[in-house]
């Protein structure tokens, strides 16, 4: 009966390997029956898991579970010319002729193993794709969202945190404001240097709007000659003082080609009734009065 089951299964008793059936000598190779008698299982694996386990120990384990009712496990063996394949390995106490004996049956699973690798080794490469996407789109979210001249945010992503702010305004009852500047003189800027030489002015501009305000104030190029700072928990006095700060920064930095920007400063605070957008036109329409600022 044992010698005609079709699954690969072999006997153990405590010396080793008592009988094993055809198909398990062709599993692994062998011609004759002599091979595998005194032949303990780990006998027939490699000294080393793949995972660095010791296959003595590991198929030890896997064997002394059959006493307390049956176990399996994976693991590596190998066959008679030294090629190795991965096996499903179960094994249950059995008694034949009131003796005690372990009957292992193995299961040749190297197609599975190499296929569930492959999906593995599949997942991984779909996992870095998509973090490269996901990176990808972001760095595209980025350049969408910012002015290709002057680095600033666009008037489009301008209008997103004025969204954003005014609902929290809204939400915490604190003041928000918009400051905005405008160059006044662009024409005659434009006139003598160029656009190259507008693009050079806007990049000094940019660069020293944002080393004035607040690092929690957002600046965005709003149109060709106008810049806007996005104010948080700033009300319209301290928006004045904001506005007063930009304006001595720009008449006392040096510019390139010795041209001075004028710039008109404009603002408005957030009023609870409005539309955001309604609030972003009147910042850009009512006259700032500017204080001094003490040196």
């Amino acid at each position: 009966m044992f010698a005609l089951m079709t699954e690969p299964a072999l006997l153990f008793d405590a010396d080793g390997c008592r009988d094993a059936n055809p198909a398990a000598l062709r599993l692994f190779g062998f011609g004759d029956r002599r091979f595998l008698q005194q032949c303990r299982l780990s006998d027939l694996a490699p000294p080393l898991q793949p995972d660095g386990a010791d296959s003595d120990e590991h198929i030890e384990r896997l064997l002394a579970s059959a006493q307390s009712g049956g176990g399996n496990g994976t693991c590596l063996l190998r066959q008679a010319d030294g090629s190795t394949f991965w096996a499903e390995v179960s094994a249950v106490q059995v008694e034949m002729e009131g003796e005690p004996l372990i009957h292992v049956g193995i299961r040749d699973t190297s197609t599975q193993h190499e296929l569930e690798q492959s999906i593995e080794l599949l997942r991984e490469e779909l996992l870095i794709a998509h973090q490269r996407l996901q990176h990808a789109l972001r760095k595209l979210d980025y350049v969408a969202a910012t002015d290709p001249i002057s680095g600033l945010w666009t008037a489009k992503q301008l209008r997103k945190l004025a969204q954003v702010e005014a609902e929290r305004g809204r939400r915490h009852a604190q003041p928000v404001s918009i400051v905005a500047g405008t160059i006044e003189n662009l024409e005659e800027l434009q006139g003598a240097i160029g656009d190259a030489g507008i693009d050079s002015l806007w990049i000094d501009l940019a660069a020293l709007v944002n080393l004035t305000v607040r690092t929690t104030d957002t600046v965005a190029r709003f149109a060709i000659g106008t810049f806007t700072v996005l104010a948080p928990a700033t009300s319209l006095d301290a928006a004045r003082i904001v506005a007063a700060k930009l304006r001595r920064a720009v008449d006392e930095h040096v510019f390139a080609h010795d041209l001075q920007p004028v710039i008109g400063l404009t603002g408005a605070e957030f009023a609870v009734d409005e539309e955001p957008e309604e609030w972003l036109l009147r910042a850009t329409q009512e006259l700032l009065h500017i204080p001094s600022v003490p040196n």
